[in-house]
């Protein structure tokens, strides 16, 4: 805040605005500001694709950004001068073809990996047996909980903005560390799970994978019920022990091009120009279609 300040008095506010999508009645941000944050291909997607792949080790996030980002242009496609939207030449094409494949190949090799979402839902049933165990009024439980992680166990009331900034992920690796050593069964195994090799011994159980098109099935899992009678038959307790995921988030996707209600925007499509006339993608360079469809899936483990 104090640096945009600096710039222009009234500058912090653009910028909240814009980030939150809302639109002020004084000087709105026109469409192309928008998607720079927020969009298909944005500056934040630009970024932490490269370097996720650096920190993984998984090359798909290889791909020419310095064309992307120097060939941007404007247009307005209406005589609203608030709906000025980005497009790229034709070739770019090419350059932009390579960055949505890799945010496709990142998705389904590392985002996506199962090892990858059976850690982060440990984490899940983990705090959520550490916040149970505090509305026990366990004083022994609560003396092994950390300052900086206790107001996000407490149901009467969630953390506040500094309590959230100040939770970093050495915090949460201190602490699930030190419930491994706990007397509750369920939170020490877990917790010596989490910091255990080839997904704490969590394996896929069935997956299943909807069209965008298709609603959830409402089915239960054909496994599912198996796999409760085994974790009992075990003393283990399915509400802990059996980990759902599904992937049904916007920003998961690698490119979707039409939202649900069927309108294209700066922010859910990428505009090439054939010198002619402007274009999403899509049309341009089919085989992109592929990667396009907005997939739905529902894994057990």
């Amino acid at each position: 805040n104090k640096i945009l300040t600096e710039v222009n008095k009234e500058l912090p506010g653009k910028v909240a605005a814009l980030v939150a999508e809302e639109i002020p009645k004084k000087n709105p941000p026109v469409l192309w500001q928008r998607a720079l944050i927020s969009s298909q291909l944005d500056l934040d997607r630009l970024d932490f694709l490269r370097r996720d792949s650096l920190f993984s080790g998984a090359e798909y996030g290889n791909f020419d950004w310095y064309r992307i980002i120097h060939t941007m242009q404007l247009t307005e496609l209406t005589e609203d001068v608030q709906k000025i939207w980005m497009f790229w030449p034709d070739k770019t094409k090419y350059a932009i073809e390579e960055y949505l494949f890799s945010r496709f190949y990142m998705y389904q090799s590392v985002y996506f990996h199962h090892t990858t979402r059976v850690f982060e839902k440990i984490l899940e049933k983990i705090l959520k047996r550490g916040q149970w165990l505090v509305s026990q009024k366990s004083n022994t439980f609560e003396n092994s909980v950390l300052p900086l992680v206790k107001p996000f166990l407490q149901e009467d009331k969630g953390p506040t903005l500094r309590q959230f900034l100040d939770l970093t992920d050495y915090v949460l690796l201190a602490q699930v560390s030190t419930w491994k050593n706990v007397d509750d069964g369920i939170l020490s195994d877990l917790s010596t799970k989490f910091f255990a090799s080839r997904a704490g011994g969590f394996k896929v159980a069935c997956e299943f994978d909807y069209t965008r098109e298709l609603p959830w099935v409402t089915e239960i899992c054909p496994k599912e019920n198996s796999a409760r009678e085994y974790l009992q038959k075990n003393n283990l307790d399915p509400d802990y022990y059996l980990l759902k995921d599904k992937f049904d988030v916007k920003v998961y996707k690698p490119y979707v091009p039409q939202p649900e209600t069927g309108q294209m925007s700066p922010e859910n499509v990428v505009m090439i120009s054939d010198d002619t006339e402007i274009h999403e993608i899509c049309n341009i360079l089919p085989r992109l279609r592929s990667i396009a469809k907005e997939l739905r899936t529902e894994r057990y483990y």
